[in-house]
């Protein structure tokens, strides 16, 4: 599913939160594009941390009209009791963004 957002947006696509285990190490790779060349965007993950509250990580990235994929790494720290993950994708600037094919999955690489 191809998504797309005008002006700023900060947006977590998902209904329901992903489960993710604690001291882990996952990526989550996405394909993003804009309508110019040079628009800002992150995206990055949200999860409880029981002693910070949240825990989480974002990568900021310069977007262009054609489609690329980014992927960010990351462990998890102390997760809290439910162990829930949400995805997150904003556009900095104003303009048009298109997301497609999110993924998150165990280990350092996107497959």
């Amino acid at each position: 599913m191809t998504d797309w957002y005008y002006g700023f947006t900060n947006t977590c696509p998902t209904p329901h939160n992903i489960h993710i285990k604690r001291d882990t190490e996952y990526t989550l790779s996405v394909y993003l594009k804009a309508d110019e060349a040079g628009r800002r965007a992150s995206f990055g993950v949200t999860y409880i941390n029981r002693k910070k509250g949240y825990g989480g990580n974002d990568k900021t990235v310069k977007l262009s009209p054609e489609w690329q994929r980014y992927e960010l790494t990351f462990v998890t720290d102390d997760v809290g009791r439910t162990g829930d993950l949400a995805p997150r994708f904003k556009l900095l600037d104003p303009g048009v963004m298109w997301i497609d094919a999110a993924q998150l999955e165990a280990g350092s690489e996107a497959t």
